[in-house]
């Protein structure tokens, strides 16, 4: 689901919350995926990664 989706589906829902997906979700998405990146800088070797590169992907739930 797009994240103006989500946030037009949160503020139909549940109109007596004042909710943006960008202001309230995304910024603690940011640093989760700073903080995991951070966690392994000293084990990614550019060497290895000659004529190659990597992907990394990040599944996220929303809960209450």
């Amino acid at each position: 689901m797009a994240f103006n989706d989500f946030t037009r589906f949160v503020q139909q829902q549940n109109p007596d919350i004042d909710f943006d997906m960008y202001r309230d979700i995304v910024p603690q998405i940011k640093k989760l995926v700073t903080d995991t990146f951070r966690s392994v800088v000293t084990n990614i070797d550019p060497e290895r990664l000659q004529n190659s590169f990597e992907l990394f992907g990040y599944d996220f739930m929303i809960d209450e």
